[in-house]
């Protein structure tokens, strides 16, 4: 191997090492751990050292050990002030001052295997805490370009000829299924909660806030929202068409709504038996309140109390959760009756609306009269003044959105001796077929009735006219969920699941094909970005000459593979003596250069031969 003093990377060496550096700090970025400007700025810093100051000692040795020195101490300083929240931050930070001296030191062949060292660790520390799909993006160019760079490190440092096309695959292949290991082991053996303190520190998402009171006098339009806020996994018992996923149960009245109402002796409403177990995943919602079906049986984990009639979180809502429910109504009492003396005309009108018979045949005649005479709109109206809410929709506007509808059935379902809430939540009809799996999203923010015949029954007046979902792409979604799921979430659980499966005596054969395809929709960008980057490897695959020779055909000299180097120079001259000189000059380099016995740039003479027959062709 030369020395130090005397070697002088080629152009594609060059190139590749700084990008694998640059790639490296991209994979930061891509996992949340990098800003997007400071990666910019880094990232144009490489730029201009890779096209000025390559070949320069931009600063030594002795300066570099100080800098890394000076912040090492200043980190550590860091942690001890602030605590554990700061070792990854201060991490981070001092790898890339070790990523930057390399990159700005002079680029000896040591320092070409240290930048790509780092690099590689980068990436590690990303797999680690990475929340976002388009990190695959990240780990698809580790994959292509710690390869190509080793490659050319040890072809140039070592003068050795170009592996041939089947061995430097089977070279790119080990390297880049080294790294997949290593990438796969880490994701493994770490659990996804470890990345939390990334996810509350360095990642801001938009948040829609559920408001579980219905107040008729606020003015606005009701949000229309497609942000997906929670995906469903129907586990077990049979998957219904529509869910009403409850979120808060109304108890108090007002002439202007309903409120939340904790009674004394109320009995927490937990069932004696379980039909259905589902698991939730919120996404991109805030809210205390445990959202789930029919009616509670238990939950994991049981980070939550009942407040009367509702479930609240202790504290920060998991990000997933098990719900064991039931289709049969739990241990409950009678709600109330009351109705306000504002809303006394509200009340006869539905005595009257309701006539004769049992609950239930009220009831359906009041949904009924509801959704025939009544306009569902996403505009909340005014109320005008001296007015209340439930009145005037009931005997005066006639149109409101889904909180008028159930405020004005519940009054009315009152008014005829029937207890009645409201209650507020959301309304799931759409599924992805692709995942299997409910999708709610902001826009299905509902709120209905549930009225005491025996037990609690739910009632919706609201008009079929709501919106309906719009064409959606279940694929991504899937592809986004399965992140979500296998990644994001990926908790010790999931490591003790995948183990039993993988290494069960007697694994089910379902159980595999459904363990495969999850790691299979995971794969897909990591594919996708692999694909992207097919060209370049392709084009890395060819020898100098090769590409040389492929350019003259293209402009119609034809060089003969089985041919030898002096026909094919032979050929050019009777082609284009012009261009002969030019040609006889670089084959003479790229043959000492092949076979060891020169060090001539040949990257930088090959891009320059290349230029020339382009010019050529063009005349």
């Amino acid at each position: 191997m030369r020395t130090s003093s005397t070697y002088e990377p080629s152009g594609e060496l060059r190139l590749l090492s700084l990008a694998t550096s640059a790639a490296g700090m991209l994979c930061l970025s891509l996992s949340g751990l990098l800003h997007w400007g400071v990666f910019s700025i880094l990232a144009v810093v490489h730029l201009i050292i890779w096209r000025r100051f390559f070949d320069r000692e931009i600063i030594g040795t002795w300066t570099a050990l100080g800098v890394i020195a000076a912040s090492g101490v200043f980190e550590m300083w860091r942690i001890s002030l602030s605590g554990p929240d700061a070792v990854i931050p201060a991490l981070r930070d001092f790898i890339i001052i070790l990523a930057m001296t390399r990159v700005l030191m002079r680029k000896t062949p040591r320092e070409i295997y240290q930048i790509v060292g780092i690099s590689v660790t980068q990436c590690m520390l990303g797999t680690i805490f990475t929340i976002s799909p388009l990190f695959l993006i990240g780990l698809a160019l580790m994959v292509v370009l710690v390869p190509m760079t080793l490659y050319h490190l040890d072809a140039h440092s070592f003068s050795t000829a170009p592996l041939h096309r089947k061995r430097y695959l089977a070279h790119w292949a080990k390297v880049s299924l080294g790294i997949v290991l290593c990438t796969g082991m880490l994701f493994y053996i770490l659990p996804r909660p470890a990345s939390s303190i990334i996810r509350h520190s360095f990642v801001r998402q938009s948040r829609f806030s559920f408001d579980e009171d219905v107040d008729l006098t606020e003015r606005g339009r009701v949000s229309n929202d497609s942000a997906i806020v929670m995906r469903i996994i129907w586990s077990s018992g049979a998957a219904p068409r529509v869910i009403y996923l409850s979120g808060a149960r109304l108890e108090g009245i007002s002439p202007d709504g309903f409120f939340r109402q904790e009674t004394r002796g109320s009995v927490a409403p937990v069932s004696n038996m379980v039909t259905d177990r589902l698991t939730v995943y919120p996404s991109g919602i805030s809210s205390e309140n445990v959202f789930y079906p029919y009616w509670f049986h238990d939950i994991s984990p049981r980070l939550c109390l009942f407040r009367g009639s509702n479930l609240y979180w202790l504290g920060e809502p998991p990000p997933r959760y098990d719900l064991w429910v039931s289709r049969a109504t739990g241990p409950s009492v009678p709600g109330s009756k009351d109705v306000p003396r504002e809303l006394s005309l509200v009340a006869e009108f539905g005595l009257r609306t309701a006539g004769q018979g049992d609950a239930k045949t009220r009831v359906d005649r009041l949904v009924r009269h509801l959704r025939t005479n009544y306009v569902y709109s996403l505009d909340q109206q005014q109320t005008p003044p001296g007015r209340y809410g439930i009145e005037w929709f009931v005997l005066s506007g006639r149109k409101g959105t889904c909180e008028h509808f159930a405020s004005a059935l519940a009054a009315m379902i009152r008014g005829c001796g029937i207890p009645a809430r409201v209650v507020t939540g959301f309304l799931v009809s759409e599924y992805n077929e692709t995942g299997n799996y409910y999708i709610a999203r902001a826009a299905d923010a509902h709120a209905w009735v549930e009225y005491w015949d025996g037990s609690w029954h739910v009632a919706d007046a609201t008009p079929t006219g709501r919106s309906a979902p719009a064409l959606r792409f279940h694929l991504l979604d899937e592809i986004r969920f399965s992140w979500l799921r296998w990644v994001i979430e990926y908790s010790l659980d999931d490591q003790i699941h995948i183990a039993v499966r993988v290494f069960s005596s007697a694994p089910r054969v379902t159980n595999r094909i459904e363990l495969t395809a999850s790691y299979a929709l995971a794969l897909i960008g990591a594919l996708v970005a692999l694909l992207a980057a097919a060209t370049l490897v392709k084009n890395s695959l060819l020898s100098p000459y090769e590409k040389v020779r492929r350019a003259f055909e293209k402009t119609g000299t034809r060089l003969p593979a089985t041919s030898s180097h002096e026909e094919h120079l032979a050929i050019v001259r009777g082609t284009d003596p012009a261009l002969a000189e030019t040609f006889r000059l670089y084959l003479g380099d790229y043959l000492a250069w092949r076979f060891g016995r020169g060090y001539a740039d040949i990257g930088e003479q090959t891009r320059s031969m290349l230029r020339q027959i382009r010019k050529t062709g063009r005349r």
